[in-house]
């Protein structure tokens, strides 16, 4: 137990930030389990049902060169997102003043969303990306939170990958995501 002149000399900073940590991942996990998602005992985070009523094909401004593969070099780099459209939902701009990028290269990932960082595994075949099934995520208290649990689902698991110029659009049945270079 701290003492407040312990406190005060501030020889107990340390273990308060410990502490608070330790209630910070003990809440964030209450509210995962409580919401249904991580708890079943299996090692993925991605719920498997979901809606499919939102459209999986190209708008006429992006489309696949051939219409059959994109190839590892059509996808490396780093693509800022534009917008993104969950299954059973409206479309919804990245936050004002937040960034989200989708960095790939060497069969691996990197997402920035807002203020935290995903990364994970990606392989290429035909016209299918598959990102994960798991991602490594930083966990800070990001103020969109909501749009980026949203996003790192969107993006987690298979999605038909269909690059023009400098767009991508990774569509699946979870949903849309629109980047630009």
């Amino acid at each position: 137990m701290l003492t407040s002149q312990a406190y005060a000399n501030g020889d107990g900073i340390a273990q308060v930030a410990a502490a608070m940590k330790k209630v910070h991942f003990l809440m964030v996990l209450t509210v995962i389990c409580a919401s249904g998602a991580g708890c079943s005992g299996t090692a993925s985070f991605i719920p498997t049902s979901i809606p499919t009523s939102i459209p999986t094909s190209a708008p006429s401004d992006v489309s696949a060169s051939d219409g059959s593969t994109v190839v590892i070099d059509d996808l490396a780099g780093t693509w800022t997102l534009l917008s993104m459209h969950s299954a059973g939902q409206a479309a919804q701009p990245v936050p004002a003043e937040a960034t989200y990028t989708l960095t790939i290269g060497d069969a691996r990932l990197s997402t920035r969303t807002d203020c935290n960082v995903c990364n994970g595994t990606l392989s290429l075949t035909g016209r299918t990306v598959t990102a994960g099934p798991l991602f490594a995520c930083t966990r800070a208290a990001c103020r969109t939170g909501d749009f980026e649990h949203a996003y790192t689902h969107v993006l987690g698991g298979e999605a038909t990958a269909i690059v023009s110029g400098s767009m991508l659009r990774l569509s699946s049945e979870r949903g849309v995501l629109d980047f630009a270079r």
